[in-house]
């Protein structure tokens, strides 16, 4: 354990730990699930490619996400 919070330590002191980037779906359903909202977005996301076939997968969850406003 000691090895890991070093490892957090250095990178945070050269700058390197990963940012939350609200344009990456993938940060976007970690943080939904957080919060207990990401089957919400997914449904919500099916249900917006169902309406709108021109959506795709990402898409859709980061608009289903600001629906949410879990962004």
């Amino acid at each position: 354990m000691g090895s890991l919070l070093g490892k957090i330590r250095e990178m945070q002191e050269n700058g390197t730990i990963p940012k939350f980037d609200p344009t990456n779906f993938m940060d976007v359903l970690m943080l939904a699930r957080t919060k207990g909202l990401r089957q919400q977005v997914m449904y919500t996301a099916m249900d917006m490619v169902r309406e709108d076939s021109s959506l795709s997968n990402p898409q859709a969850i980061l608009k289903a996400a600001k629906h949410w406003k879990v962004i």
